[in-house]
């Protein structure tokens, strides 16, 4: 079961979430981004992804929806494609 929801960014720009239970994964894709900042520990370790108009997302951030939380543990995967950004999570249900 897939749980999927939307937010708007400062930007008033659409933020998709779809966290995929089965893979223990979160998804977020992000619209009209023309850039986003990327921090890493060495080259193969990233710390946080941050697309013009948020949001921030960090190692360690909870993501809340309808009174389910979730972790962030690792950033998977980001790619932008034109003005589409998709980040990849895995995430850990804690509650």
């Amino acid at each position: 079961m897939n749980i999927k929801w939307s937010e708007l960014s400062r930007n008033n720009s659409l933020r998709l979430y779809e966290v995929y239970y089965n893979k223990k994964r979160l998804q977020v894709t992000s619209y009209d981004v023309t850039s986003y900042a990327c921090s890493c520990a060495n080259d193969k370790e990233i710390l946080s992804v941050d697309p013009n108009g948020g949001p921030y997302l960090a190692i360690g951030n909870i993501i809340e929806h309808n009174n389910m939380k979730w972790k962030i543990v690792k950033i998977l995967s980001h790619k932008k494609v034109q003005s589409v950004a998709v980040f990849v999570f895995e995430v850990q249900q804690i509650n």
